[in-house]
Order: C-alpha cells, then sequence, then structure tokens
C-alpha cells in the first residue's frame, strides 16, 4: 500500500519551505524594489501557491476526486491518513472537515471503517481536530455498537466539549440506543450550551421537558439561560409555522 501518510508530510514540509521562500524573497523596500527582485518573488510565492493547491487537492488529485464523488479505494486510504495526521496550515481544519464529510459519502472496506470509528472518538476525546461538523457525519455512516457505547458513555464525561461533541456525534447515528440516565444527560449538554442548534432543541423536546425548561427559566438559576434559547427556538419556530416532526430520541418520554 502506498505510504500516503510519508507523501503528505513531504508535501507539507515542501509548502512551508516555500512560504519561507517567498517571505525571504520579498523585498523590503518594494515601491524601490528591481524587476529581478520581484520577478523572484513571484516565482517563490507561485511555487507556494502551487503546493498549498496540492495540499488541499491530494498529492495526486486524490482529495480532488473525493470531492467530486470519483474516489477511489486508495483515494479513501489518502483521505483518512491525512485526518490521521492532523497536521495544521492555513485553513487545514476546514478542509478536514470537508474530507470527513466526503468520506462519509462512500461505502468503506471494513478495515477502513474502523480506521474511521477510531478517528471519531480521537476527535471527539479532543486527541485530533477535525471539527465536530464533519466528524459527526463519520460517525452516522460509520457507526457500529461498540462506538455506540462509546459516544453515550461520553455523553456523562466532566469534560463539557467532549460531551457536546459526543451529543454532536450521536445526533448523526441512527439509534443510538440512549437510554433514560442518557437522555437526562444529552439535555443537561444543551442546557449547558450558549447556543442550540434548531434540530437538537427539537429532537429531544418532550411536553415534560418543555414544561419543565418553562419552570427553569421563569426563575434564576444555573440552566436559566439554556432554557431561554432552547424556548426561543421552539417558539420562534412554532410561531412561523417552521415545526417539522423532529427525529425521535428513540427513548420514552421523560
Amino acid at each position: 500500500m502506498t505510504d500516503h501518510r510519508r507523501r503528505i508530510e513531504d508535501l507539507l514540509a515542501e509548502a512551508k519551505n516555500a512560504s519561507a521562500r517567498a517571505a525571504a524573497a520579498r523585498p523590503a523596500g518594494w515601491p524601490n524594489a528591481t524587476d529581478a527582485e520581484r520577478d523572484a518573488y513571484f516565482a517563490a510565492a507561485t511555487e507556494y501557491q502551487s503546493n498549498a493547491q496540492r495540499l488541499w487537492d491530494g498529492v495526486d488529485g486524490e482529495l480532488d476526486r473525493l470531492r467530486r464523488s470519483q474516489g477511489t479505494t486508495d483515494d479513501i486510504h489518502y483521505a483518512l491518513a491525512f485526518l490521521e495526521l492532523d497536521l495544521y496550515f492555513f485553513r487545514s481544519g476546514y478542509l478536514r472537515e470537508k474530507v470527513a464529510r466526503h468520506l462519509a459519502r462512500y461505502e468503506l472496506t471494513d478495515e477502513q471503517r474502523t480506521r474511521a470509528r477510531v478517528l471519531v472518538l480521537d476527535c471527539v476525546d479532543g486527541r485530533k481536530h477535525t471539527p465536530i461538523a464533519g466528524i459527526a457525519h463519520l460517525a452516522g455512516a460509520t457507526a457500529n455498537n461498540a462506538m455506540r457505547r462509546a459516544l453515550r458513555e461520553r455523553l456523562h464525561s466532566n469534560d463539557g466539549a467532549t460531551a457536546w461533541k459526543a451529543l454532536a456525534a450521536l445526533n448523526r447515528v441512527k439509534h443510538p440506543g440512549l437510554t433514560a440516565l442518557d437522555l437526562a444527560a444529552a439535555r443537561t449538554i444543551l442546557l449547558r450550551r450558549p447556543w442550540v442548534p434548531y434540530p437538537l432543541a427539537f429532537r429531544y423536546l418532550s411536553p415534560n421537558w418543555e414544561a419543565e425548561l418553562r419552570d427553569i427559566a421563569a426563575q434564576h438559576g444555573e440552566f436559566r439561560a439554556g432554557a431561554k434559547d432552547i424556548l426561543r427556538r421552539v417558539d420562534f419556530a412554532r410561531e412561523n409555522k417552521r415545526v417539522r416532526a423532529p427525529r425521535p430520541a428513540h427513548q420514552p418520554d421523560s
């Protein structure tokens, strides 16, 4: 199998070196620079831009084919290696999110799915840094029962970021299997968020919990701001007839 990790690392090193050469070649006094100095700078800048575009598209166009729905099995291996390396460069977070979303559309092999599941949990735990918006799609496409259990356990994490990312990932997973305790933890996570996405606000809403939210919002307390934010979205959606049947939380009303 092609050593994609080495290829990606070598390309990133080339891009960083080209960036340093472009910075060094830029004339200090641009208005007074000679044509030769400007040409040298433009040549170095063009080299950097070429390498930066290859980072975006893949060493040999692997990521470009992936986003155009023309990816091969080797392209998928390249994309997984790219996410596993967790490299940092200009707009790398945005690129990692897009790569994860594109990967979720493909039929992965068992080995690739295993790698993807490890990657999902690494990102939820904060060991890697692909944005959760992309990782959640990958979680939904590759989840098995073991990963469902692992994500449910993280709903109860003392780390707020980990708990939130686990909830966002579970929101994309079919049949997450939430217990009553998991459901209560999910709702607490939503109450602690400064902003709750519209679909999540409705997915975990029930008549009993809505009544509880209105009680919480009526008096000062830890969760008052969160309750008011969720109710604001719920009421606005109803007033503007935007209410759609939410995806069930797969648990009895509580």
